[in-house]
Order: structure tokens, then sequence, then C-alpha cells
């Protein structure tokens, strides 16, 4: 093996470390579980053995690319090392573009746009912060990948883009609401301010949802319960009680958790 190609593969191995910081095993997470879920309700497909071994394949190579970029912004290591890192992640991006031609070259397109936007959001990610704008990002453009290289792109999936907005906005008031301040800090809304902006936006989400299913060509029975899901979420993290050490980290769970679902619900439906 090639001395430089040793140095680059050793280089990418050692991104993996990354894995240690939570928020990396989250956007990690998010990406594999988004992936299996938008191949599995593909709407009037049924993805063989060897496209749903690809579109893996590809999300993998996908996932170390952006990993060996991140890691590369490490100030701790050296200038050769992190030159090893960016060319990894170069070329496994390559290599994961190049494999996804086999599919359709829209679908191509999409994952370069992706894999730029989704390296630069990921790079700006805090180390011990969840990446819920990173996962809220993966959500929304996974499912228009994989469909885009299944062929079977819907125009449904263009709902994602409002309801991500709402979700960023509704996670934002609620991280708000609970984040600590100096006494002599100001805030513009009040605690209960933020958590009635977070239940606004939680419930236009499910609204949106709902009315758009009953407008389009989903599934009623999905549509519904991701309403009385959302609807739900706003009642806990209303009525639910808080640890005085971390008051919003449940709050905060419920939130994310109940966007994540809503927005499962409505790929299911249109499936």
């Amino acid at each position: 093996m090639p001395p430089t190609l040793s140095l680059v593969l050793n280089q990418i191995v050692a991104s993996l470390a990354i894995l240690q910081r939570r928020a990396a095993r989250a956007g990690v997470v998010t990406m594999f579980a988004i992936t299996i879920i938008a191949i599995a309700t593909a709407p009037d497909s049924e993805p063989g053995f060897w496209s749903w071994v690809g579109l893996l394949l590809i999300a993998i190579l996908s996932t170390l690319a952006v990993l060996a970029y991140v890691a590369s912004r490490n100030p701790l290591i050296s200038p050769e090392n992190r030159q090893y890192r960016l060319t990894g992640s170069v070329t496994l991006g390559v290599i994961a573009l190049v494999v996804n031609l086999v599919f359709s070259f829209s679908s191509t397109v999409l994952l370069l746009i992706g894999l730029i936007l989704l390296g630069r959001q990921a790079g700006r990610v805090r180390p011990g912060v969840v990446p819920w704008m990173l996962c809220a990002a993966l959500i929304t453009f996974v499912p228009w990948w994989i469909w885009a290289a299944l062929g079977v792109w819907n125009p449904g999936l263009i709902v994602l883009i409002p309801l991500t907005g709402l979700a960023w906005l509704s996670a934002g008031h609620i991280r708000a609401a609970y984040r600590p301040r100096s006494e002599e800090e100001s805030a513009p809304l009040s605690l209960r301010g933020h958590r009635l902006g977070a239940w606004m936006g939680m419930l236009l989400g499910g609204i949106l949802i709902v009315l758009a299913g009953l407008l389009g060509h989903a599934s009623n029975a999905w549509i519904a319960l991701g309403g009385v899901l959302m609807a739900i979420a706003v009642a806990m993290e209303a009525g639910i009680s808080r640890p005085e050490d971390n008051p919003g980290k449940y709050s905060a769970a419920i939130c994310d958790g109940a966007f994540v679902a809503l927005a499962i619900c409505w790929l299911i439906g249109l499936s």
C-alpha cells in the first residue's frame, strides 16, 4: 500500500474518535435512522437487495466524509494530519457521488448539495450540544435524496421544508425559555412567552400536516396520528414535572421528538 494512502486511511480511522461526542453520535444515529425509514417508505416502490446495499453504502461513505471533515477542524492536530483528513473526506465524498450515479444524476446533484451544506452545518456544532438543527436538516434532506435515487420523488416532500422551519422556531423557543440568565440580563420574552411560542409552533406543525394531507393524497390515518401526537406533545410539555437542576431537558426532548414523529408520520402517509 502506498505510504500516502496508508496515512490517509489512518487519519480517517482516527477521525472516528469524534464519535465520543454526543453531538456526533446524535447526528450519525439520525442519518441512518432516517435513511432506513426513507427507503422503507418510498411510495410505489419495493427497493431490492442491491438498492438497499447501494443506498446504505452511500450513506456510510457520506457520513464518514462529513466526520473526517469535522475532525480535520480540530485545532490540536498537526497541519499534515489535517490535510490527510481533508483528503480522506473529499475522497470518500467523491466515491459516494460516483456510486450514486448508478441510481440517477438528479439524486447525485442532491447528494452533492447535501454533503456541502451538511458538512458546513456539522462543522458549526459545539461539543456537548445536541445538534437539533443538523438533525432537522437530515430529516428534510435524506428523503429527498433517497426518493430521487429510487425515481419516486413526491411533491409532498416539499412540506418537510416549512415543517423544519417550524421545528427550528419551536426548538429555539423551548431552549431559550430554560436557558440560564444572569440577573442583569434582560430577555425580550419571559419563560412563559417562549413556551407559548414553542407550543404555537408545534400546533402549527400538526395543522400543516393535517391540511397538507387532506389537500393531497396522503393516508388520513397516519396524518391524523401525527396531529394527535403533536397535540399530546404540547400537553406533555405544559404539564410535565421538571427537575430543578435541568428544567429544560425533558421539554426540549418532547419538542424535538414530536417533530421527528410528525415527519415520520408524513413520510409513511405519502407511501
